[in-house]
């Protein structure tokens, strides 16, 4: 398929041990009616046969497909930014390597960037999808929100994946931050929108895989509250600026999102019978001490344990 005459789009696919659905991601994005006139594939030192897919496209789309690699383990935001600073092209956008696109996402959102000159970077619907496919979650389930939605972004309110931007936008945002091992791409998503409004396509163009060997289901309680705390405590003046209802919002829901995850350490480590663990949850609930740490459901449970634990 030619390349269009309009702005060239640039697409990196940070990856990592998804042989399985890169194939059918990296089709998903060739196979635009828009197609991108770059895609550079940044693989983090997988340990599957991801770099031999990488390579088998970069034989068959030569002046399309770069592969970059790592020799050793960099972490998602090195991923990111590996890929980040090859591309050349005039919009900018991005897709993990187990999700894909629909055939339109790349033309619709163009067309949005395009149309309106306040709008400098814009996003698509997406849907849920399984390890086979199958969708989990309709569209219309998902929240979506255009103009300025700083504060949507920080409660994570909307369903914003795989977003296109300018070029330019890109360059005087910079890179994602490597400091952060998760919430890189929030982070990244707030200092966008600090720039420019967002534009919004209604053409549902991606489909996010969720599969038990992804970071969303194998994170750390722990590590989410640190993630949280930290996006939070580096915009703090942002989140200052807000209009008092978005900042009570931004506030209140986050301390809810900590509480659900101490919960959720808390009983992990009671279903594991791990005293350490559980010590530990206990010690960082009371040192986080502001939060309203709930763990009036399984008080009776960790106590009744703790009693049997050293008898």
């Amino acid at each position: 398929m030619p390349i269009p005459d309009g702005p060239t789009v640039g697409v990196f696919v940070p990856a990592y041990n998804c042989e399985e659905f890169l194939p059918a991601c990296l089709d998903s994005v060739l196979e635009q009616t828009y197609p991108p006139s770059q895609v550079v594939v940044c693989d983090d030192a997988s340990t599957d046969g991801t770099r031999a897919v990488i390579k088998e496209y970069e034989r068959r789309y030569p002046s399309r497909v770069e592969g970059v690699f790592h020799d050793q383990n960099r972490g998602i935001a090195a991923n990111l930014n590996s890929g980040l600073r090859r591309i050349e092209t005039d919009l900018v956008s991005l897709i993990a390597g187990d999700d894909s696109w629909r055939p339109k996402k790349i033309e619709y959102e163009v067309e949005e960037i395009t149309s309106k000159e306040e709008i400098r970077w814009v996003y698509s619907g997406y849907q849920r999808i399984d390890a086979e496919g199958n969708v989990i979650e309709s569209p219309e389930a998902i929240n979506a929100g255009e103009g300025d939605i700083m504060c949507e972004i920080l409660v994570n309110h909307v369903g914003l994946r795989n977003w296109m931007a300018e070029k330019s936008l890109i360059e005087e945002v910079g890179y994602f931050d490597e400091s952060m091992e998760m919430g890189e791409d929030v982070d990244y998503k707030v200092r966008l929108s600090e720039r420019s409004k967002i534009g919004y396509s209604e053409y549902i163009g991606v489909r996010y895989r969720r599969v038990k060997s992804s970071k969303s289901f194998t994170r750390d309680p722990l590590d989410y509250v640190s993630s949280v705390k930290k996006l939070l405590k580096k915009n703090k003046y942002k989140i200052e600026n807000m209009s008092k209802k978005n900042k009570n919002k931004v506030i209140i829901t986050n301390k809810k999102y900590i509480n659900k995850a101490y919960k959720k350490w808390a009983k992990n480590s009671l279903e594991e019978r791990s005293i350490s663990r559980l010590v530990r949850c206990l010690f960082f609930s009371v040192k986080h001490k502001k939060i309203n740490f709930a763990l009036r459901g399984l008080y009776g449970k960790v106590k009744s344990w703790l009693l049997k634990a050293i008898s």
